[in-house]
């Protein structure tokens, strides 16, 4: 190409350039003749195929120039510097469009995922501009200045801003938002937006985000936090914090939703927010005298509007640390009190010299003190106890997140709150009854009495509310086989909790205790009833617990090899009346037992029933289980009222386990209706339920029980798995059915193809499946 005309095009592209840019930043209307953008298209276009990779010097050269000669200055000088960023981005971007049409027989001939001009533009705009020491200074300055202002205003267009800002960093998405290409078709050029694959040297987003503006994001939530926490408080009213924290945390929420997200570590943002808004100063906000939450505990307990306090959710952690300070001081105090009382009479002969009615008055001061003192301790505790348990039915009435967080904010220290009360409760009432032995004196007495039943209805209040946040929690099934909860409503309010269409949310083993309550509460009773009519354990201390878990087995071999007690002749005689008892079960009820007796500090468990080799198995999860129950009460049920009275969205799930219980015959099919299997031929197995399966491969090692079972429990699965593929594809050859196996269970357990032919074995001998008569690996399912 001649020189003179290359040079000529160049300064008439720059001057075009430039003028459009001068017309863009001056908010004119940007235009230019015909005749001008038509020489440019045809001169890019008079380029060889040879000689095309002078467009891509030409583009640099003029992108150099214009990065440093006028985007760099503009966004140096600028006032506003977010605004003007924003500005030069979506010019600088239009630029890029045009030149990737005009130059494109460069990106057409010789352009790469590296070197589109797109990407190439943007790759030196990442190079000379985001990482220019000033730029990127003011930028992390403008960023955090706004993210304030949103945070003191909550202005939706300045979110907007905000959100446009950042989105500048993820240049790979512009890059592909504006690759173009041009198809020629007939006599028409279209021009499409190429999609194409993120480019390598381009800045991932998340590295941006977190090497550029996290730190400084942390740094500024705490400088800004800080500061505004310190102006509320001094205002001198915990009320109007709640509130202007309140509102607060929902601004945060969301900007975590929009800005935080996009951080790796975005909580530690809201860390450093609750620590400096809320955890620096809580001892300010309970413990103002004026209107601290001492006065809003007053309040609140003729109230029903707890709003304002319950979105401080962060806060709540804090209040636990102010029951344990008032644990401690009221325990402090009893000790004192016990102390004082115990003493009284000892000191009683010293005081009789003096005048009688001085002694009188003498102890009734001190008695209404003590007094006074002990019930503003009990009611200050009592307070903020009916406080925490305000919080704890708020959060079970709201979201998911503040039942997370209470049960991880609460339980323990409501737990140890109970236990001390229960130490305490023992130590007073042992203590006052030794005392009442010893003296004589009926005002002593009266005095100890009602100091006793103070106490301990105090003490029942505590733990009656305790026993109800423990009825939310999993404590749930050991209060039941502790015989605490009787049998009064429990099926209804189990099925409500599963109607919350979260059943994977229900605590472990909910759903087997729902079926082994009442069977072996009514056993218990029974064996109990039967010693007690032998007098078997008439005055003595021997306790029977019947365990039915897979780990009781476990308990059960590891405590006998380590006693190694031969047991009192007593026992010996309960163990035997315990097995008559079960022999006559045993042709009925194919269960296993454990029972075990405590003596002293020895726990010693007896096994009765048939062994785990003997029984077939199959573990079933917690909603095959409760489709089993559910079918066993109500009889017939179609697919769709499943779902229905089951309350469960997912009927994805819902199909596949009901599909596995089809191919273990544990259900079948009668016109669109499920049914439970009751006949003993075709039911042959004994469930197991809820042992869960890991979902890391399972190794079949030494021939202890547990290998045994998990030898057991993989032999079924892909007996299962088998089934399924049969049912499916009627016929199939061994090659396919091993791929389908280890498909579905690879990763899951350890198997080889010798253990897939003995379960093949297994299931013809069943009449599951049969070898075809004419080719040996070829099989065939076979209908029930």
């Amino acid at each position: 190409m001649n020189q003179q005309k290359l040079k000529t095009n160049k300064e008439l592209l720059e001057n075009y350039l430039n003028q459009a840019c001068k017309q863009y930043r001056s908010n004119e209307v940007v235009s230019t003749s015909k005749t001008t953008y038509r020489i440019l298209y045809d001169w890019a276009y008079e380029f060889p195929d040879d000689q095309a990779i002078q467009l891509k010097f030409i583009f640099e050269e003029w992108l150099y120039k214009y990065l440093q000669t006028q985007m760099i200055p503009e966004l140096l000088t600028s006032q506003d510097f977010i605004q003007s960023f924003i500005f030069e981005q979506g010019l600088f971007k239009s630029l890029l469009t045009y030149f990737s049409k005009l130059f494109f027989c460069y990106d057409n001939k010789l352009g790469s995922q590296q070197f589109y001009i797109v990407e190439l533009g943007l790759f030196v705009f990442d190079k000379l501009v985001l990482s220019h020491d000033i730029i990127k200074q003011r930028y992390k300055q403008s960023f955090i200045d706004r993210l304030n202002q949103i945070r003191l205003n909550n202005n939706q267009n300045q979110k907007q801003q905000l959100l446009n800002y950042v989105e500048i960093l993820n240049l790979n998405q512009l890059a592909q938002n504006k690759r173009l290409e041009l198809i020629s078709k007939d006599k028409e050029i279209i021009i499409n937006v190429k999609n194409t694959q993120k480019m390598a040297i381009l800045q991932s987003p998340e590295s941006t985000f977190d090497s550029l503006l996290f730190d400084t994001v942390l740094e500024g939530t705490k400088k800004f936090y800080a500061e505004l926490s310190l102006t509320w408080i001094s205002r001198g009213s915990s009320t109007e914090y709640i509130k202007q924290a309140t509102n607060q945390i929902t601004i945060e929420e969301s900007l975590k939703e929009i800005f935080y997200s996009k951080f790796k570590n975005s909580e530690e943002i809201t860390r450093k927010f609750i620590y400096e808004m809320l955890e620096q100063n809580v001892d300010q906000i309970i413990l103002n005298p004026q209107d601290g939450l001492h006065q809003q505990f007053l309040q609140l307990r003729n109230s029903s509007d707890l709003s304002p306090i319950s979105k401080i959710y962060q806060l709540y952690k804090n209040i636990p640390n102010q029951i344990e300070k008032q644990l401690l001081e009221f325990q402090q105090f009893i000790r004192n009190q016990i102390t004082q009382v115990l003493t009284e009479s000892e000191e009683c002969g010293q005081v009789q010299q003096m005048p009688q009615q001085q002694v009188k008055q003498a102890q009734q001061q001190q008695a209404n003190r003590s007094l006074q003192l002990h019930i503003a301790q009990i009611d200050n505790l009592q307070k903020i106890q009916e406080y925490c348990m305000k919080l704890v039915q708020i959060c079970f009435d709201g979201s998911h997140r503040f039942r997370n967080h209470l049960e991880l904010t609460f339980k323990e220290k409501l737990n140890t709150a109970e236990r001390f009360l229960d130490k305490l409760s023992v130590y007073i009432h042992v203590s006052l009854k030794d005392k009442l032995k010893e003296t004589s004196n009926e005002e002593d007495r009266q005095k100890f009495e009602k100091f006793n039943r103070n106490m301990l209805a105090f003490i029942q209040l505590i733990n009656c509310k305790g026993k109800l946040f423990q009825k939310i929690t999993d404590n749930l099934k050991s209060r039941i086989f502790r015989g605490e909860i009787k049998n009064q409503g429990y099926e209804e309010e189990f099925l409500k909790s599963l109607r919350r269409e979260h059943p994977e949310h229900l605590p472990s083993d909910l759903l087997t205790v729902w079926k082994d309550f009442k069977y072996y509460r009514n056993l218990d009773n029974e064996i109990q009833a039967l010693l007690s009519t032998k007098k078997l354990i008439l005055g003595t201390n021997v306790q029977f617990t019947i365990f039915t878990r897979t780990n009781s087995l476990r308990e059960f071999n590891t405590q006998n090899r380590k006693d190694c007690i031969k047991p009192p002749q007593q026992i010996q005689d309960c163990i035997i009346q315990m097995e008559k008892f079960y022999e006559k079960k045993q042709q009925t009820e194919k269960k296993s037992l454990v029972w075990n007796y405590k003596i002293g500090q020895s726990i010693i468990n007896y096994k009765f029933g048939p062994s785990n080799q003997q029984v077939g198995k199959i573990i079933v999860s917690n909603l095959q289980l409760f489709i089993i129950l559910y079918l066993k009460q109500y009889g017939g049920r179609s697919k769709p009222e499943l779902l229905n009275d089951t309350g469960i969205n997912y009927e994805e799930e819902l199909t596949q386990q009901m599909e596995t219980l089809l191919d273990l015959r544990l259900i079948f099919e009668i016109e669109g209706k499920f049914y439970l299997q009751t006949e003993q031929a075709k039911l042959k197995t004994q469930l197991i339920p809820n042992r869960p399966i890991s979902l890391v491969p399972k190794k079949i090692g030494e021939n202890t029980e547990d290998q045994i079972l998990l030898k057991k429990e993989r032999d079924l699965k892909i007996q299962s798995s088998i089934v399924r593929l049969m049912k499916t594809n009627k016929e199939m050859y061994y090659p396919q059915i091993f791929a389908g196996v280890q498909k579905g269970l690879l990763g899951y357990y350890d198997f080889s193809a010798q253990d897939i032919l003995a379960q093949i074995d297994e299931l013809i001998n069943s009449n599951y499946i049969k070898r075809d008569e004419k080719i040996n690996n070829k099989f065939q399912y076979t209908p029930v």
